[in-house]
């Protein structure tokens, strides 16, 4: 009877508990972040970069697409829902089948992800035999002080804080009791967590795998059998991961994707990201005593700890060593070694050691440079460490208890509130974030009360009139070796709340790893008269496209030639808004090549035709067209007769590498009669328009600095070899046509002349 008595003491006790910790989990995230919760189809956290972009990516899709083909960008080809980071498992399947807005159903999948990570840290502590107390305090600071909160402001996919948790209670629960159950949980919870982004998989992986050493290292039972159940551990996760990229090969139709995505040792740990932070109230008031400068903020790499786990990584190898020293048994403290040896695994792989300093180590190393935040690898080691570190805490207060408890006490009261005092500004972070959501939200959707189905309703035209939408400045990211409009990046928000509304998909590009081909053809768009619009040429419909040209924005020539196909429709949103006519383009560009086909065809090889040269103009054609060796070279120098005035437009033709992200930018230097420097312009590599036959044009348009007579110009090659070949460089007037051949090719303002009709190359 007493056993029994017991029993359901206990289990009401359990049941207890667990009912405040989904209390105090619910409470703790309404105060971090109450407007998701009273208004999550309302607000939004961020309109800005890859905010808008996220936020777009998964609504559109979940509201207006199907499948695995995302169309809301990159309009006529679409993407890949995983390359659009339009979470797949929540877009494609979940968010359909609840009855709210796919705004609100992602906040509510943020809201759960903070819900569980408490829960699940709590788990993990209670695992390791913490009082409840303890596990429940820490583990709401634990999750409160995720890396990953700052994710909040625009990586939505990445800001689940539970997934870690998740993992590391997964594990841990195998190694304490080996099961099936566990196996097949652990193998569900892989697929789901790379199908909403594919870093978990590798997250994943690498952890699991971390475990299979140390369990030879620390064995629990026996040295075969903790290593065979950690191996078969580590083979489901093997198998999942590997089911999961099948997934998205199998239904991804695009074959040229980049393979070597850029800065990829830029995003790294580094040792101020683990132990400083310039968001903790301990940090500033050191900074503030000018005894550090700079402490870490926010980036890719960062993991700050806390000062807490940062003085018990200090103080138990202390303690360690004056065990042995004494002789005392350190059986109990395998548990322990074997989390510090998965961490310090994880951050070898964040702090990209092996990659800082050499190029030949990532160029070999072809699965992981895919991942070019390796920070994000050192999210693994932040967990362990500060769960072990409350762990051995909580030992430190149980030995303190003994000999006085007023004294352990207080050690418990102090780590609290320097915990509190480190994880405060987190929680102030997400509720600010949330506090602005009404605010964002509603200006990204209207514009003095009207959104811009009222704004077309008013012209008489709805979103049924357009084929697509057109932002301009046009941006175009992640091809990683193309792309354009990156620093108006946060300006597409514009472009989004168009597309969203009217339900009209959007040309501009804001992805991961998109095709080449298709972004070489996208951005050939914006190369001007003489390149050809491929994208143009084959889109499905007749429709005019609806264009939205920023007011603030100064179009070059290339760019105003849209324009000039186009018919005003008013202003919106700090927008010039347009009626984009393709047809009408193709018509100006013919009458354009009908005036010019004379003198194409009068061409001789290795001739040069100016058409309305009124200035100078600078041409070299590089007959070796060998890649400088050094990572900046001055490669021409132009001395006019004359002063030069006006626009113009520099340009340069290269044969990029094609196994890497690596281009050559120019820098154009301009100088008086005296030497000086009057204004320095580059054209950006990256900003280059491709020709069908893989070579590259980067050019620039500037106004010439009053009195100047003298031009350079310096090649940068940086990363060396940026480039296979040097092509013709071009500096003209830009009211000037120049016509040059050098076989195989004519050439035509250094644009490969293209019929822009039936895209044939004229040779």
């Amino acid at each position: 009877m007493q056993t029994m008595l017991l029993a359901n003491s206990m289990s009401d006790n359990k049941k207890t508990e667990t009912a405040i910790l989904w209390m105090v989990a619910v409470g703790v995230t309404f105060l971090m972040m109450p407007e998701l919760f009273l208004h999550p189809g309302s607000v939004m956290l961020s309109i800005g970069g890859d905010a808008v972009k996220n936020y777009f990516s998964f609504a559109y899709h979940a509201q207006y697409g199907s499948g695995f083909h995302f169309e809301g960008m990159n309009y006529p080809y679409g993407e890949h829902i995983v390359y659009a980071d339009g979470q797949l498992l929540f877009s494609v399947f979940l968010a359909k089948l609840l009855p709210i807005s796919a705004l609100a159903a992602m906040h509510w999948l943020i809201i759960a992800g903070f819900i569980s990570g408490i829960y699940f840290s709590y788990k993990v502590l209670r695992n390791f035999n913490v009082s409840f107390v303890w596990a429940l305090v820490f583990g709401v600071v634990i999750t409160v002080m995720s890396p990953q909160v700052f994710r909040l402001s625009g990586h939505f996919s990445l800001a689940y804080v539970c997934l870690m948790p998740i993992l590391f209670y997964l594990t841990q629960r195998y190694r304490q009791a080996p099961s099936f159950k566990c196996l097949l949980l652990l193998f569900i919870f892989t697929i789901c967590a790379g199908l909403v982004h594919i870093y978990y998989l590798a997250i994943i992986g690498i952890w699991v795998l971390f475990l299979v050493p140390v369990s030879v290292l620390i064995p629990k039972d026996t040295v075969r059998l903790n290593f065979n159940r950690s191996l078969l551990q580590a083979i489901v996760v093997g198998v999942a991961i590997f089911l999961s990229i099948v997934v998205v090969l199998a239904t991804d139709n695009v074959v040229d994707r980049p393979v070597y995505p850029s800065n990829a040792r830029a995003h790294v740990t580094g040792l101020m990201d683990i132990f400083t932070s310039s968001y903790s109230y301990i940090w500033q008031w050191f900074s503030g005593l000018g005894m550090i400068s700079k402490p870490a903020a926010f980036s890719e790499g960062y993991v700050y700890i806390g000062v807490v786990p940062a003085l018990m990584l200090l103080c138990y190898p202390v303690y360690l060593l004056v065990s042995l020293i004494r002789r005392k048994e350190l059986k109990v403290h395998g548990q322990y070694v074997t989390w510090f040896f998965v961490a310090a695994g994880m951050l070898f792989f964040g702090s990209g050691i092996l990659f800082l300093n050499c190029h030949e180590c990532l160029d070999n190393a072809a699965s992981f440079r895919q991942f070019r935040a390796l920070g994000r690898f050192s999210w693994g080691f932040y967990y362990p460490i500060v769960i072990v570190s409350v762990v051995l805490l909580y030992n430190a207060y149980l030995f303190l208890a003994q000999k006085n408890r007023r004294v352990a006490n207080v050690v418990f009261t102090l780590a609290v509130v320097l915990w509190l005092l480190d994880g405060l500004p987190y929680a102030t972070y997400a509720r600010t974030l949330a506090k602005n959501g009404s605010y964002f939200y509603e200006n990204f959707n209207k514009e003095n009360g009207k959104n811009w189905n009222d704004f077309l309703k008013e012209k008489g035209l709805n979103g049924n009139n357009f084929q697509s939408v057109l932002f301009m400045p046009y941006v175009h990211i992640g091809s990683e070796k193309l792309g354009r409009g990156s620093d108006y990046q946060w300006f597409l928000n514009k472009g989004f709340s168009a597309s969203w509304q009217l339900q009209l998909p959007l040309m501009d590009v804001m992805m991961s790893r998109t095709s080449w081909s298709q972004t070489f053809a996208q951005t050939r768009t914006f190369g001007g008269p003489f390149s050809h619009k491929d994208v143009l040429h084959s889109l499905p419909n007749d429709k005019p496209i609806l264009l939205l040209k920023l007011k603030e924005y100064e179009l070059n020539p290339d760019e105003q030639f849209l324009i000039d196909a186009s018919v005003s429709i008013g202003e919106f949103k700090d927008c010039d808004v347009y009626k984009f006519y393709p047809e009408k383009l193709f018509i100006t560009q013919q009458a354009i090549r009908d005036r010019i086909q004379p003198l194409i065809d009068s061409c001789e090889n290795d001739t040069v035709i100016c058409v309305g040269c009124t200035q100078e103009y600078f041409l070299r054609v590089f007959e070796d067209k060998e890649p400088v060796k050094e990572n900046i070279k001055q490669i021409a120098v132009f001395t006019a007769s004359d002063t030069l005035n006006g626009m113009y437009e520099f340009s340069a033709q290269i044969s990029p590498t094609w196994d890497n992200y690596r281009m050559p930018s120019y820098d154009i230097v301009c100088y008086n009669t005296m030497g000086d420097i009057l204004g320095s312009y580059t054209a950006v590599g990256a900003n280059a328009i491709a020709h069908e036959d893989g070579s590259l044009r980067v050019s620039k348009y500037f106004t010439m600095p009053e009195g100047c007579t003298k031009v350079s110009i310096k090649v940068i090659n940086v990363p060396n070899p940026a480039y296979q070949s040097q092509g013709a460089i071009l500096l003209r007037p830009t009211d000037a046509t120049i016509i040059h051949s050098v076989y195989p090719y004519i050439l035509v303002n250094n644009h490969i002349y293209i019929d822009p009709i039936n895209g044939c190359l004229l040779e």
